[in-house]
């Protein structure tokens, strides 16, 4: 009896040390990932009523990038996210002249650019994974499918809801995701901090960014002023891929106008025109082109050696 005792004894403590060890190596790995998430910076964006586009648009607070994803960032998660069942198109480039795929060199702080629209959502929901938070983008309406491959073929006919180019959109998960239009200008204003400037912190072109007047190439990001909320290069250096599609009628940001949370394409979303909001202007780009609000359109296959993009976010406790 006294035997069984102990050996009752034996098991029950090398249980819990085993327990112990195991929910300590949990609490470790989980740690380790809040820790770096710090790698991708994030600047609070206020919310409350702005007039974006001559429309009255009400704002949750929300996160948007500190700076433009770099393509250091881009090729670690790319790395991580191929080794787990992703399949992401784009090989990105460092900045404007880098070569397609390689190693992050020396000018790893430029942003990365050659990716499509297609590839940048498929790597918010990687990097969302990477840093333990609930994706954004599905191929099913249940949010059960995370959508974790994409391709460049040309888009031939309009697409069918859940695919990689017209994704079910989770906006109440708490990962990162590509800005809508009205989220973008509106941080690019400085948010509730907006003094009316031409350009993301100033009305200064020079002193605001990387444009036709002071660049030929891209450069590492942040080397600018930051406008009111602490955000880099809204202006200049890379164009920015947003979510939404460009409307037929310019006047009408129809899906554009409201908190993403609720945000929702309409029956007729894109019925003649499928391609992706680009704003913010590049290292080519005129002064007018500039300006925060305007905007340009590309296709979701395409890419651009003077086109990236920001990651936002809803501001929610981790884990929320």
């Amino acid at each position: 009896m006294k035997i069984v005792k102990i050996l009752l004894l034996f098991i029950f403590f090398t249980s819990c040390e085993y327990f112990t060890l195991t929910s300590f190596k949990d609490w470790k790995e989980k740690s380790d990932i809040s820790k770096e998430s710090s790698f991708i910076e994030m600047v609070d964006v206020v919310g409350g009523e702005s007039i974006i586009q001559q429309q009255t648009v009400f704002f949750t607070n929300f996160q948007i990038g500190k700076y433009e994803v770099t393509y250091a960032q881009w090729y670690k998660i790319r790395q991580w996210a191929s080794d787990r069942g992703y399949s992401i198109a784009s090989l990105g480039s460092e900045g404007d002249d880098g070569t397609a795929g390689n190693p992050p060199t020396s000018g790893n702080n430029e942003p990365v650019t050659l990716i499509n629209w297609r590839s940048a959502i498929v790597w918010c929901n990687a990097l969302s994974e990477y840093e333990g938070f609930k994706p954004i983008y599905y191929t099913d309406a249940g949010f059960t499918n995370i959508l974790k491959s994409c391709d460049a073929t040309a888009m031939t006919a309009l697409p069918v809801q859940g695919s990689q180019d017209y994704p079910y959109v989770n906006w109440k998960a708490n990962g990162y995701r590509l800005p809508t239009v009205v989220e973008w200008e509106y941080a690019g204003r400085g948010g509730q901090q907006n003094r009316g400037c031409k350009y993301a912190g100033s009305n200064d072109l020079d002193e605001a960014g990387w444009s036709v007047i002071n660049a030929t190439n891209t450069n590492n990001v942040g080397l600018k002023k930051p406008n009111e909320l602490g955000a880099f290069d809204m202006t200049g250096n890379a164009a920015e891929f947003c979510y939404e599609w460009k409307p037929y009628n310019n006047n009408n940001l129809w899906f554009g106008g409201f908190d993403p949370i609720s945000l929702e394409f309409p029956d007729d979303a894109g019925v003649t025109n499928a391609q992706r909001f680009v704003t913010g202007g590049d290292f080519s780009a005129s002064e007018t082109s500039c300006r925060v609000g305007r905007k340009t359109k590309l296709a979701p296959e395409a890419g651009a050696n003077n086109l990236g993009f920001r990651v936002a976010r809803r501001k929610v406790p981790y884990g929320g």
